[in-house]
């Protein structure tokens, strides 16, 4: 799938997504999750980060497609993704009424928090990475220590929308 359309059904699914941050984990969790983003992620100090999707953004936001607004976010700055009207007549061009798969699930995920996300995230990351179990434990623990307390809920939270995903299909 062309990723103009897949992103710009995903941020016409959403509506917008805060945070390069959350972008990334969105993207990264969708993809482990089935749906055909084809972004190739490596392991930073805030997760999963793939540098073709950061730079297929700021190809997006050159050339008018998408609008990354900076917000004021505390001593933070952050930035709000939308799609612009180009970007929405694309989609429409290249998909028609055609929704994106999983629009409902990537909308649940979009009301999570970016630390959320960057826990699951890591999660799926590990996964696929062959950690299992104690193993998956304790990565987890030693990357993210200020999430170990919440290993279990996010295992959870990660399972879940697993199984959402399969009683979709």
């Amino acid at each position: 799938m062309n990723s103009i359309l897949i992103i710009g059904q995903l941020l016409e699914a959403v509506g917008a997504v805060e945070g390069r941050k959350k972008f990334q984990k969105l993207v990264h969790i969708l993809q482990h999750l089935g749906m055909p983003f084809h972004f190739r992620f490596g392991y930073l100090h805030y997760g999963p980060y793939s540098s073709e999707l950061d730079g297929q953004l700021q190809a997006f936001e050159g050339e008018g497609l998408i609008n990354e607004e900076p917000l004021s976010a505390g001593i933070y700055k952050t930035y709000r993704f939308t799609a612009r009207e180009g970007l929405k007549q694309l989609v429409s061009q290249l998909a028609g009424d055609k929704a994106l798969p999983l629009a409902d699930l990537a909308k649940g995920l979009n009301e999570k928090t970016s630390q959320e996300l960057e826990a699951i995230s890591t999660i799926y990351y590990l996964q696929n990475g062959g950690k299992q179990g104690s193993e998956l434990k304790e990565s987890f623990c030693a990357l993210k220590p200020k999430f170990a307390p919440l290993f279990e809920i996010r295992l959870k939270t990660a399972r879940e929308l697993e199984k959402k995903v399969k009683k979709a299909a």
